[in-house]
């Protein structure tokens, strides 16, 4: 029953509203899709609590899995200030040939808050659940 639940919470709280936002934009739901950005956020995290706990199972703990969340929401925050940066030294450049700058300055701040977006999904989406489980 549990996974039901979540299925219906992942449907409205995620995937509804994301399909609904692109769909009116007339944009492809893949918008919401960054492989460096997920990579950046769940992976570094990973591998950075896999290296505080000593072992790449700690996620058998529930202080590391915690420590998890928390640090892939605080890597989420360093990839926004990355993007940033990035997003204001880009307005510096002339544009290329061709490329609206409007267009590539709201491009790059999608790029910017999507690490934030993975950040805060997998800590209230995946971990939080995953520790609610546990402690039942």
């Amino acid at each position: 029953m549990f996974f039901i639940f979540y299925a219906i919470a992942l449907i409205l709280g995620v995937l509804g509203p994301a399909f609904i936002a692109s769909s009116m934009q007339g944009l492809h739901i893949g918008v919401f899709w960054d492989l460096i950005s997920f990579l950046m956020t769940v992976g570094a995290s990973f591998f950075l609590v896999a290296t505080t706990s000593g072992t790449l199972s700690f996620y058998k703990d529930d202080k590391f899995l915690e420590m998890w969340g928390d640090v892939a929401l605080k890597i989420g925050y360093i990839g926004v200030a990355i993007g940033l940066i990035s997003m204001l030294a880009g307005m510096a450049q002339p544009p290329m040939a061709g490329v609206d700058p409007a267009a590539k300055l709201g491009g790059s701040f999608a790029i910017c808050l999507i690490v934030l977006l993975y950040a805060l999904l997998f800590k209230y989406f995946v971990i939080e659940p995953w520790l609610g489980c546990r402690k039942k």
